[in-house]
Order: structure tokens, then C-alpha cells, then sequence
């Protein structure tokens, strides 16, 4: 499996959730997430995905900015598996439905 269809799976489960789940790109700036997810209640997370097996080298500008996002209390996360992803915008979505009160609307 290539890590594309781990990226699918999570921009399907997030849109699933009723978010939305951008690529991330900074110009400029090495190293930072792939995705950020953004769902009703001012819900944000990003994340770095993985070919299943891979994962962040130690020392990495990856790891730089996923410790910069957690010292920040940002969720951040890596994912290497469709499972993880979906897990992922379980977990998002039961706190967007927290904060907001609101079932989800999903997205067409």
C-alpha cells in the first residue's frame, strides 16, 4: 500500500466526519505536516502520513514540527495505516460533535 491511499482514506473519513482535510503546504518551510484537519468547533489537527512501515526519522524537520505542534497544543499525529486515519477522524469528529452540540453534517 502507498501512502496515497492512506491520504484518501483519511480526506474520506474527515469529510465523512463533515470536515474538511487540506494538503498543507508552506512555502518556504521544510518539514511540516501533510494534511491539516479542519472540522466544525474550531477542531484542528494535522498530520503526517507514511507508507505503512515508515515512520518520522529521528531529528527531522517532521519531528521538529510535530514537537513545535505539541509544545503549541495542537493534535498531531502520524499515520501509516488506513486504520489509523479513520481512527483519527472518529476521534476528531466525537470532539467537533462535543464542542458544537451539533450531529454531523456531512459533506457531498
Amino acid at each position: 500500500m502507498r501512502e496515497n491511499v492512506i491520504e484518501r482514506a483519511l480526506r474520506d473519513a474527515i469529510k465523512k466526519q463533515g470536515g474538511w482535510c487540506l494538503k498543507f503546504v508552506s512555502p518556504g518551510t521544510a518539514g511540516v505536516p501533510d494534511r491539516i484537519c479542519l472540522l466544525p468547533g474550531g477542531v484542528i489537527a494535522f498530520a503526517e502520513l507514511k507508507a505503512p512501515g515508515k515512520h518520522i526519522k529521528d531529528g527531522s524537520l517532521q519531528e521538529f514540527w510535530g514537537k513545535e505542534l505539541d509544545r503549541m497544543d495542537f493534535h498531531w499525529c502520524e499515520i501509516n495505516t488506513t486504520e489509523d486515519a479513520k481512527a483519527l477522524a472518529r476521534y476528531l469528529g466525537n470532539l467537533s460533535r462535543l464542542r458544537t452540540g451539533k450531529e454531523v453534517s456531512r459533506r457531498e
